[in-house]
């Protein structure tokens, strides 16, 4: 059951990563059989994205060892992997003497690379809802304050994109870093659906308000203790107190009450 189950999430793998390759709009060579040691790893991988787990390796290594290297990687013309870093590395343990490959014929801007690294990245990975809009945030700068104004009741167009100067649509990718950002606007530039991003953003609220919350909570029940550790003191003068004193501590118990 285990191997027909990871048999079928690489199959949605395949079909995962042909749609994200047509959402970016590379251009990608026919796959090809290369030696995996024309590859090397791309700096942006292991800065963005933390190592799998021994479980999940041991189930690739598996699978590569029956199949051989099913989804091709994706690499620059100079070697550069920009998609299937795991599957490379299984391949040199296993000393594979070729693996699948297509390479990207167009020349990438340094955000291009980053953002395929990315969303490949977001198809593939199992991340946690922080993992995910940590990754967000390094796509859309200013991601939090676009998020809000969008929660805010920000107007929408008619397919829920932001809208330039002019009333036309921005193009995916090229949205303005003050534009609102919202579920529709990142699926679409992610690849993802937007149900599921949806969810996620969701999520992503409701942590933000309990940790919010719990600020207050915090906070509330420092200033507490303060008050009532000055109360407490404050009756205990009571007692041995003058006249002038006792009404003193009663002003500021009437006080505090109708703070309260």
């Amino acid at each position: 059951m285990a191997k027909k189950n990871f048999t079928t999430g690489i199959a949605q793998t395949i079909a995962r990563s042909a749609a994200v390759e047509t959402h970016n709009g590379l251009r990608l060579s026919d796959v090809i059989q290369e030696s995996p040691e024309k590859f090397r790893v791309n700096p942006l991988n292991s800065t963005l994205f933390s190592e799998e787990t021994s479980e999940y390796f041991e189930n690739l290594r598996r699978d590569v060892q029956e199949r051989g290297v099913l989804v091709p990687l994706i690499a620059r013309r100079d070697g550069t992997l920009l998609a299937g870093h795991n599957r490379l590395r299984i391949a040199k343990e296993l000393k594979l003497p070729l693996v699948s490959v297509q390479y990207v014929l167009d020349v990438l801007s340094e955000q291009e690379e980053r953002r395929f690294v990315i969303n490949d990245n977001l198809l593939r990975r199992q991340l946690t809802t922080a993992e995910r809009v940590a990754l967000y945030r390094i796509l859309y700068p200013n991601f939090d304050t676009r998020l809000e104004a969008r929660t805010n009741g920000r107007p929408k167009t008619s397919d829920d994109t932001s809208l330039s100067k002019k009333g036309e649509a921005f193009p995916l990718s090229e949205i303005p870093d003050e534009q609102p950002l919202n579920a529709a606007i990142i699926a679409r530039d992610t690849g993802q659906s937007r149900e599921t991003v949806k969810k996620q953003l969701q999520q992503y609220r409701k942590e933000q308000t309990q940790k919010k919350n719990q600020g207050i909570n915090t906070k509330s029940e420092g200033i507490d203790t303060t008050i009532i550790k000055k109360i407490e003191k404050d009756l205990l003068i009571v007692d041995m107190a003058n006249e002038a004193t006792r009404k003193e501590v009663l002003k500021r118990l009437k006080a505090f009450v109708k703070k309260a």
